[in-house]
């Protein structure tokens, strides 16, 4: 596996963490544990972290998909690299 998608897959796995917690930080102010104020600012910085961790895994993961892709067609196309 290489470098990219290692990276790929961690960036995932930190956009779904942020993403739960923006949830979890709504929901516990929905229930009355934490005060509105406090899970407004807490929503706001995991959402954030999950939309970035988000676009660093789209990026990474489109980017060894297309470097996959091309070497496949210059093989077919007998092209050398």
């Amino acid at each position: 596996m290489t470098k990219t998608k290692i990276i790929g897959l961690a960036a995932a796995a930190v956009a779904g963490l942020g993403y739960g917690g923006l949830a979890t930080a709504v929901l516990l102010a929905k229930f009355d544990v934490i005060a509105p104020a406090t899970a407004v600012f807490a929503a706001i910085g995991l959402g954030l972290v999950g939309e970035a961790g988000l676009w660093v895994a789209a990026a990474c993961l489109g980017w060894t998909l297309f470097k996959g892709r091309k070497a496949l067609i210059d093989r077919l196309m007998r092209r050398r690299a």
